[in-house]
């Protein structure tokens, strides 16, 4: 069982120390931290100052003695090693360290960074930060906690904790949260978190009462398994929303120059959320959207059958566009629910689905109307938009009907403040766009964790994952599609001569592939030859030879209706991971990917591969015969065995994984390998 780090000094203090208040500068940051301790509803507040006299009104001590539970340290830099002995000698119970400075600026800060958690470690404290912004926290006695550099904080009390790796964003948070009237249980900013990191306090979260609903921002996920395995354990009694940061290039570059984190491969982490049933926003507007959605306390839907109830036609488009993109179904409506909207609504409304009653039907027709839709047995949930008119007939219609059936339901209101009260009094979210009540519903999707598997076959994905390359080195083709056991491949031969390839192209079926052996990335520098007759082959054949290590590769050549490109990683948090993509040797264009980790549970594979934008190809689109998902599932477990067997396989690239009458064959392969220490190639 794993065990639960004792943060009762971080969240529910009794007693504080501040660090870092000026005796004759009120406008310090200490000053301010001090002030919002002191309007806390703590029973003892010291502060602990080098200058004799007073601070705030309270007196100063040069150290910490007789033990607090809470440390605030708001030091210069080159004062907070000292500052943090003083409070672990002293007693305190935990610290805060708010100041910056440390791991974010390099390889110096790194080392001050290591030193403090060395002497907190020593003495038995826990710390949050450095380059933190702080704690709120909700006390058992009642009140609240303010150790953190916000002021002004106006927050209703309530189940939803925000963990944030960014001060800023936790800024964010808090006034988003007063906008909406969110109730608030706790806010900590994580900083560079030297000692305690998101998974620590998430498993503290995990037994504490007043938390309902969590958030994250992170801009790196370092706890690994570990932490999809805490979040896992927490996804089936509450929601977890996450905002990861560090997606493109330049957000990697920017995580790392702010945090001091190396924000891993997205695709994984992604992968990883998915696999622990959290809810993964891809925007800020999204992630608080989803916060409001899990405050809810709004269960997910037993499908993605979708109906849209609206008296505003063209904001319902919308909302069946966004259902589409998002692989939401929009079904037809049955017979005997078509039939009860005809006998009540205006002959020109739209009873299809979205379900148009028009700003004409009749008050009493809302309450039959909405409740046909609610009780139709293939709708599983609904979308409702209303743009203007304030109808308290519709919204104890729709109250009503989602009570009843307890069907998920989110809206799109303007205008209509009677409508936005009564939905909202009833548990229905609020979403500001059409499209956003749609992704919000969709996300609710995401909320089943999927159990994780913690070891693959016959040993243990952290010691499989946890190889750090020294050296890399890319195989040949030939090479690679030796290590890869079990794929379907393109038919081939590997010719040593010209007399070798004239048997090749005897025993093979034209017309053919010839590629030069022992260069990566053969078709930019062209040294791939196409649709070759067997002349052809032979008259390429000492071109391409001289080209590469001297062998050339004789294929069919293969046309297929589509592309795909399946690869494999280690990501320095998650382990091995393997991603499926569109494109094949345009994959980078496209950029159309989704990942697993390995190994891969059931159903994540085929999951995978509905997530893909261009999904729809998959499944025989305008006449194509629909792709083998056992077969494309076989290539995804060759590469995931691959990487779980061979310690010193860093990437895997199948590319193009080529699709015949719905056949997947791998055409092209490279593995990359870590060099081991005696040079040789394993």
């Amino acid at each position: 069982m794993t065990e639960i780090p004792d943060l009762n000094p971080l969240f529910l203090p009794r007693s504080v120390a501040v660090y870092g208040a000026s005796t004759r500068d009120p406008s310090r940051l200490g000053n301010r931290l001090l002030r919002n301790a002191i309007d806390s509803a703590l029973d003892e507040v010291r502060v602990i100052s080098p200058s004799a006299g007073t601070a705030e009104g309270l007196r100063t001590t040069r150290s910490l003695a007789g033990g607090v539970d809470l440390a605030l340290i708001s030091v210069p830099a080159v004062s907070v090693e000292a500052a943090i002995t003083d409070a672990a000698a002293g007693g305190a119970r935990a610290a805060i360290v708010l100041t910056s400075g440390f791991g974010e600026t390099g390889q110096e800060g790194r080392a001050a960074q290591e030193r403090l958690r060395a002497i907190a470690s020593r003495a038995g404290m826990r710390f949050l930060g450095p380059n933190c912004m702080g704690v709120i926290s909700r006390l058992d006695v009642g009140g609240w906690m303010n150790g953190s550099y916000f002021w002004d904080v106006d927050l209703a009390p309530g189940g939803v904790t925000m963990l944030s790796q960014s001060g800023a964003f936790g800024g964010m948070f808090l006034a988003e949260m007063s906008r909406r009237g969110l109730g608030v249980s706790r806010f900590a900013s994580l900083g560079n978190a030297a000692d305690i990191d998101e998974t620590q306090v998430l498993r503290w979260l995990a037994q504490d009462d007043q938390t309902r609903v969590i958030g994250l921002f992170a801009e790196a996920l370092s706890g690994g398994r570990g932490f999809v395995e805490t979040v896992r354990s927490i996804t089936g009694e509450r929601p977890v929303v996450v905002l990861k940061a560090g997606k493109t290039a330049a957000g990697v570059r920017a995580a790392i120059s702010h945090t001091g984190s190396i924000a891993g491969a997205h695709g994984a982490a992604s992968a990883a959320l998915s696999r622990a049933g959290a809810m993964e926003a891809q925007t800020a507007d999204e992630f608080f959207d989803l916060l409001a959605l899990a405050a809810s306390s709004m269960r997910p839907p037993a499908g993605p059958r979708l109906a849209v109830v609206t008296i505003s036609g063209g904001p319902s488009v919308l909302a069946a566009d966004e259902a589409e993109r998002l692989g939401l179904v929009l079904p037809q409506l049955a017979d005997s629910t078509l039939r009860a909207l005809d006998a009540v609504v205006p002959s020109f409304a739209a009873t299809g689905n979205p379900v148009d009653l028009t700003p004409q039907c009749p008050p009493e027709a809302f309450a039959p109307a909405v409740d046909a839709v609610y009780r139709d047995p293939i709708v599983d949930g609904v979308v409702v938009i209303d743009c203007g008119l304030d109808s308290g007939d519709l919204a104890d219609a729709i109250t009503a009907a989602h009570k009843r059936t307890n069907k998920p339901t989110v809206a799109f209101v303007t205008d209509t403040p009677v409508v936005a009260g009564r939905l909202a009094a009833a548990g229905v979210p609020l979403l500001p766009s059409p499209e956003r009540a749609v992704r919000a519903f969709a996300s609710l999707m995401r909320r089943s964790p999927r159990g994780l598997s913690m070891r693959g076959p016959g040993r243990s994905l952290t010691e499989a994952g946890a190889a750090e390359p020294r050296g890399l080195t890319t195989l040949t083709e030939w090479e690679s599609k030796q290590r890869l056991r079990g794929l379907p491949l393109v038919p081939e031969r590997r010719t040593r001569s010209l007399a070798e390839a004239a048997r090749a192209v005897e025993e093979l079926r034209a017309p053919f592939v010839a590629k030069a052996s022992g260069v990566a990335h053969k078709s930019e520098r062209g040294l791939v030859r196409l649709d070759l007759s067997p002349e052809e082959v032979l008259d390429a054949w000492e071109e391409l030879a001289g080209a590469g290590d001297g062998t050339v590769l004789v294929a069919e050549f293969v046309r297929g209706e589509l592309e795909l490109v399946v690869g494999g990683l280690r990501d320095p948090h998650f382990g091995p991971a393997v991603t499926i993509g569109l494109g094949g040797t345009a994959a980078e264009i496209f950029d159309d990917t989704a990942t697993v980790l390995v190994p891969p549970e059931p159903g994540e594979v085929e999951s995978a591969a509905r997530a893909l934008r261009g999904a729809p190809l998959l499944h025989g689109y305008r006449g194509a015969k629909p792709i083998d998902l056992d077969a494309l599932e076989a290539i995804v477990q060759a590469v995931a065995d691959a990487l779980l067997e061979q310690d010193e396989i860093i990437e895997i690239d199948c590319n193009p994984v080529i699709i015949s009458e719905g056949a997947p064959r791998v055409a092209d392969a490279l593995v990359v390998i870590r060099i081991p220490r005696d040079n040789s190639i394993r």
